[in-house]
């Protein structure tokens, strides 16, 4: 889990209560190991989901900086 808290830059019991929601809704797997939990991926399609997601985003995000540097360019 430390390693999830340091790249997205978020509290630990913030990465911990989306991880219980995704194993919760059956995206994740969950082993328990001692104290430590381990989490994976249960089914790969969130991959493919994931990168729709993005695409559409990226997309939405450089039509929105067109459209900001044609209202920039008419001032």
């Amino acid at each position: 889990m430390q390693e999830l808290v340091e790249a997205t830059q978020t509290s630990q019991a913030n990465v911990s209560k989306h991880l219980k929601v995704m194993w919760q809704a059956g995206i994740l797997s969950r082993r328990s190991e001692g104290t430590s939990a381990y989490y994976r991926v249960e089914d790969k399609m969130i991959f493919e989901l994931c990168n729709q997601v993005c695409d559409c985003l990226a997309s939405r995000l450089e039509q929105q900086a067109r459209n900001f540097r044609v209202l920039n360019s008419r001032n």
